[in-house]
Formats: structure tokens, sequence, C-alpha cells
């Protein structure tokens, strides 16, 4: 798969020269878009420009093409790339990543690959196992791809995703995935503690914690995973770990800060008044969008 991006430029204000720049590094199936709208709901671009884009056929850059063109006044740069694309942006710069249960995240992404026709990973979804789908050799990201997405492209031709042959990666390879994260990386969101990790992520960044709607949930994911062949457990077993260490650095914040779970409370009710205003307006938007695709 390329990397994809979205670039987006901020409001300009003194504030910019505050904060660090936050680079979104989305890991596909682990709660991006949600995230990624709510850093549109903040910085840009608006409702309005994205329908005016959409309408008019406007497509994200190439990565190299749009890491070259941010402007002083952007403030994040987001979307499916690995680490070290911060050595092209504007100094300082704060990761923020969302990791997922390795399992679930091989059952959304093989999901969303075999039922979307335009998904990159369509032709080796379909009419295939989701076992065979995840050991056909072919598909880096099956093959501990979160481990590889912190690793990032070491030779840094095209700053997607670490390329070492499939089942070679090892500890060597965790630890530098964990080093980058401990680095480079706000607190690690979790997908599956979306409330907390916003809570998290946004006083790491000192930012407020907006309100979202989820979207593009998958219905895999509410299975359970008594489809899970034991035989594949070398394609995730390094991922299992990163995701254990992301949850305890999740705890840490949690336990270093004694307000931690009132914040999260206040969150999830202001966010609940927000979905039932919004949900209608957002149905009929994607309904919208959806029409403007086809």
């Amino acid at each position: 798969m390329k990397p994809r991006v979205n670039r987006v430029i901020g409001e300009e204000d003194a504030a910019r020269n505050e904060r660090p720049f936050i680079v979104f590094l989305h890991i596909h199936k682990c709660a991006g878009l949600s995230f990624k709208r709510i850093l549109r709901r903040q910085f840009g671009p608006s409702f309005g420009k994205r329908i005016v884009n959409r309408m008019h056929g406007v497509r994200p850059k190439p990565l190299r093409a749009a890491l070259a063109d941010v402007k002083g006044s952007q403030v994040y740069f987001a979307g499916h790339f690995g680490y070290g694309v911060h050595e092209l942006l504007p100094s300082p710069v704060r990761y923020v990543t969302f990791l997922r249960d390795p399992v679930q995240r091989l059952l959304s992404l093989y999901d969303y690959s075999k039922r979307t026709p335009q998904s990159f990973y369509h032709s080796h979804a379909t009419n295939v196992s989701f076992e065979e789908f995840v050991s056909n050799g072919d598909v880096f990201e099956t093959d501990n791809g979160m481990t590889r997405f912190l690793i990032g492209d070491l030779a840094r031709t095209d700053y997607y995703i670490c390329r070492k042959p499939i089942g070679s990666l090892t500890e060597v390879d965790l630890q530098l995935a964990i080093e980058n994260l401990e680095r480079h990386f706000v607190t690690p969101g979790i997908t599956e503690r979306f409330d907390e990790s916003l809570v998290a992520i946004s006083d790491d960044l000192a930012l407020p914690c907006a309100c979202y709607l989820r979207l593009n949930e998958s219905q895999l994911a509410s299975q359970t995973k008594s489809s899970w062949n034991g035989k594949l457990e070398p394609f995730v077993s390094l991922d299992r770990r990163l995701f254990e260490w992301a949850n305890r650095k999740l705890d840490e914040a949690k336990i270093s800060q004694p307000s931690f779970e009132a914040k999260v409370e206040d969150f999830k009710l202001s966010n609940a008044r927000h979905q039932r205003r919004y949900q209608g307006y957002y149905d009929a938007y994607q309904s919208f969008m959806n029409r403007l695709r086809s």
C-alpha cells in the first residue's frame, strides 16, 4: 500500500509556536478516522472546504509532495505512513498514534478489504479465507503490522512501513518500535480505551478534549476470536507485546493524574450529548459524500 496523507492547514496564530507540530501516524483499523475528524474540528479544513474539494475532485498529494508543501501555519500532518516523517517536518514534533488488539485489527482489516472494492488490499482479501489473507506472504501489514509502522521505512525511500522480510522481525525490532514510541510520541492511544486515550493525549498536547462520533466501525469487530488459528500467532506475537506495553503506558498516565477518572467521566457525558445532537446530521453528510463518490 502506498502512504496516504491528509495535509491540513490550520489557523495561523501565536499558539502554533507554543506547542509541538502534531504528526498523526494512522495505523489501519485503529480508530484513525475518528481521531482525524477530531483534528479537523480543531484545526480545519472546514466542512464547507472539504465539500468543495470533494466536488472538484481534489485528491491528497503523494507523501513527499505533501511533506514538501508544509507551511508555517500548518499545525498537524496526518495519514497512513510510518515513523520517520518527522525528519522532513518542522521541529519540535510529537507523534500521536492508536494501537488495537492485534487479532481484532487483522479481522477488521480483512473484513474491510474484502467488502470494499477500492481498498488497497481488496485483491488480497477476495476469495480467500481470513487465515490465507494473513499468511499469504504478500502483505507486510499482516505480519506484526503495528510494530512495522512504528519502526518505519528504515531506508527512508517512501516513509511507509518496515519492509523486512515477512517472518523476520525479532525482539530487536520490537524494542526499536518501543524506543520510538518513548522518544517521540505522546501517550499511545488504545482503540478499545478511546475516551481515556483522548483525555491523555489532549493533556499531553495541552489541547481541549474534543467530542467525536465513532466512524467506520467494522461489524466483524464484535465477533469473538473463535476463528483465530493458533498457527497464525507468529503474525501477531510482537504486536501483542507492543499492545500490552501501550496499555501499561496509558495506565501510568491515569495513575499520575488524580483527576484523570473524573475527566474521563465528564468527557463521556459531554460526548454523549454531542452524539445525540449531531449523529443525524453526520449520517446525512455521509450519505451525501457516498453519492459524490459513486
